[in-house]
């Protein structure tokens, strides 16, 4: 690795943001439990509201930090985004940048676009002690398989940085 103090905060910025990521999973799943022990009831609307609001929260965290973390350490090491420019970007970063790629584009057009109304309704739900109407609960189920298919997108991610990262520089 290196001492340089820049590269070594834009790391531990870099694996904070991974935490962030990796916390966002394991509080969605403990809120998708709790929402399904009060299920039908006017709680399972504000659990479900909670649930979207500590994904977009401890998920826009970890992607912008990634985002930026990312692109300075790949900078700083002169590497390429995509292969283009730097030089020699490793195979590994590649796979992970277009990864990266795949599941922001997912997240723009499949998560966060359709969310909003979903929210709203659940909003007017619970500020009217009402379940969660069937639209919503039908349009969440859609953005939760989406979210999860990006959180495996990210665990993947991980995995290849990781792996990359130790075959690289050791």
């Amino acid at each position: 690795m290196t001492n340089d103090p820049i590269v070594l905060l834009f790391v531990a910025i870099h694996i904070i943001a991974a935490g962030f990521w990796l916390s966002q999973f394991v509080a969605v799943i403990a809120l998708e439990r709790f929402a399904a022990l009060v299920k039908g009831k006017p709680a399972e609307v504000a659990i479900k509201m909670a649930e979207g609001n500590v994904e977009s929260l401890l998920g826009t965290a970890g992607g912008i930090g990634i985002l930026i973390s990312g692109l300075v350490l790949t900078f700083q090491f002169r590497y390429g985004i995509l292969g283009i420019g730097g030089v020699n970007t490793p195979m590994w970063l590649v796979i992970m940048q277009v990864i990266f790629i795949i599941a922001m584009a997912m997240v723009g057009a499949l998560v966060t676009r359709p969310a909003r109304p979903i929210m709203e309704m659940l909003g007017k739900a619970l500020a009217n002690g009402e379940p969660a109407p069937a639209e919503a609960t039908s349009g969440l189920n859609r953005i939760q398989l989406m979210s999860r298919i990006v959180n495996v997108l990210v665990l993947v991610n991980i995995f290849v940085g990781l792996f990359g990262v130790n075959g690289v520089m050791h």
